[in-house]
């Protein structure tokens, strides 16, 4: 069985997957501003609330960019692994033709 795949259309997509969560590490650092500004000028026990929602947020932020770069690399690594042994394949088939 032959598995084919279009190994520079798949490394554009996880190039794109891995820059979104470049750009989810930028939102999350907006967020750690915004919530040091938040203590800065805000203060009592809705202010705590509030704070530790968007730090609650940030955590579910982080998780998720994490997992994307982690979905990202391993879209990579499994199309680096097919195009190996596609190319491996291809060339044991070469030297059959030709012994």
């Amino acid at each position: 069985m032959k598995i084919s795949i279009d190994y520079y259309r798949i490394m554009l997509q996880a190039n794109r997957i891995a820059d979104e969560a470049g750009n989810m590490k930028n939102k999350i650092n907006q967020l750690d501003q915004f919530i040091n500004q938040v203590r800065a000028a805000w203060a009592g026990p809705a202010s705590e609330t509030f704070i530790q929602k968007c730090e609650q947020l940030k955590q579910e932020m982080l998780q998720t960019q994490r997992k994307t770069v982690n979905l990202a690399d391993s879209i990579k690594s499994v199309a680096d692994h097919v195009r190996r042994e596609d190319e491996e394949a291809t060339q044991r088939t070469r030297r059959l033709r030709e012994s």
